[in-house]
Order: structure tokens, then sequence, then C-alpha cells
């Protein structure tokens, strides 16, 4: 069982990476940006308004106004410890909406799983005909759920389509990859995490040429 579980959090959190992207500055460090919807965010997709003043608090003393302004910023471990503690929350939250989530498909668990992740928990809430298609292994009513929705017609299309294929098909996003043996994505020091980053300065547009985006920009 302990296997199953680590494959999950392997496969959700390469998608997750993948799915939100992230913008960082030459040196590496990870900067605030507002997502399509206006909402300020940061490293894989944190949001930096609702709720955040406690996750931040758990891994790092930078206040999200400080983020936001641009005054801080956050280093790898640092997003990647906000990114386990949201993985954790959205792998809490689907399980609450399907009591029997561990006999589900494993890749359909990892887009569940993903869902509430980019919408949180109330938004997912509201796919109450995906739920009930979910909950009774209607696979293509789920995913006509998904297909029109307005997640998928306007917010992220080419997102909800690589989701849909793989809820329709129960197999893995291509970028849901297993962690390779040895390269677990293990949960950083968070004493060692710095509260004091180093000067950074904005990278030229030519640095950033071929670097993903977060992902409203994929739908452009």
């Amino acid at each position: 069982m302990t296997g199953d579980v680590d494959e999950l959090t392997d496969r959700l959190k390469n998608l997750l990476i993948f799915e939100e992207g992230r913008v960082v500055l030459r040196n590496g460090l990870h900067v605030a940006y507002r997502d399509s919807k206006g909402i300020a965010t940061i490293g894989y997709g944190f949001n930096l308004e609702a709720g955040a003043t406690s996750v931040l608090r758990s891994v790092t003393p930078k206040a999200a106004g400080e983020l936001i302004a641009r005054t801080a910023f956050l280093t790898e471990a640092e997003a990647q410890a906000l990114l386990l503690v949201s993985e954790t929350a959205a792998l809490r939250g689907v399980r609450s909406v399907f009591p029997d989530f561990s006999a589900i498909n494993l890749p359909r668990q990892v887009v569940l799983a993903a869902m509430v992740y980019q919408m949180g928990q109330g938004g997912f809430g509201r796919f109450q005909r995906l739920i009930g298609a979910v909950k009774a292994r209607d696979w293509a009513t789920a995913v006509d759920s998904m297909e029109n929705s307005k997640w998928c017609r306007i917010d992220s299309p080419l997102r909800a389509r690589r989701m849909s294929a793989a809820m329709r098909d129960g197999t893995f996003p291509a970028s849901a990859v297993r962690s390779p043996p040895g390269q677990r994505f293990a949960v950083p020091d968070l004493r060692a995490l710095s509260g004091v980053p180093e000067k950074s300065q904005a990278a030229p547009p030519a640095a950033m040429r071929g670097r993903r985006q977060p992902w409203p920009f994929d739908n452009e």
C-alpha cells in the first residue's frame, strides 16, 4: 500500500510541476506573479491571497505581502515545500469527496487530485455531475462534464483537455512521469530554509526564452 501512495504522490507532484510551471529570476529565486484571474501567485501555483499566511509560516518567515511586493522571494526548496503542503491538502480534499478514492484507477486519482489542487475543494465541488459520474465509474459522463465546463472552454483549455484525455483512457498524462530511482521528491528540511534571499535581478527576455511559463499562458 505504501508503494501505491508513493507512486500517487510522485506522479501527482510531477504533473503539478509541469502544469503549474513557475516564474523565476535569473538566479533561480521564485518571484510572485498574477495568474490569469489576477490572483497573486508564487512557486508552483501557490495562492498568496487566500489563507496563505499560516501555510507560509510553516515553511518560511517571509510574509505574503513581501512576496507580492517582490521585496522577498522564495528559494526552490521553499517553493517545493509549499507544493508538498498544497499537494497534501489536495489529496486530503479529494479523499473527502470520494470515500473509496483508493479503489479508483491510479491515473484517474492523479487527475482528480490535480483538479482539486488547481481550483480548490470549493471549486471542484461545483463539478457535481463529474463527481457523481466518478462515483458511478461512468467515465464517459465524467469526461463530458470536464470538457463542457468553463474550466475547459475558457479558463485553462489545454490543461483541461490533457486531464480529460487521461480520465477517458485511464492512463497517466505524459507529464505525470514517475520520479527516477534515487530522485524522489524529498520533503525539504524546513530548518535549513534560508529566510534571506540573495540579491535578485529580473531576467531579461532572452534569459526566459524556452522556459515554461505558468499555466495561464499555456492557453495563448
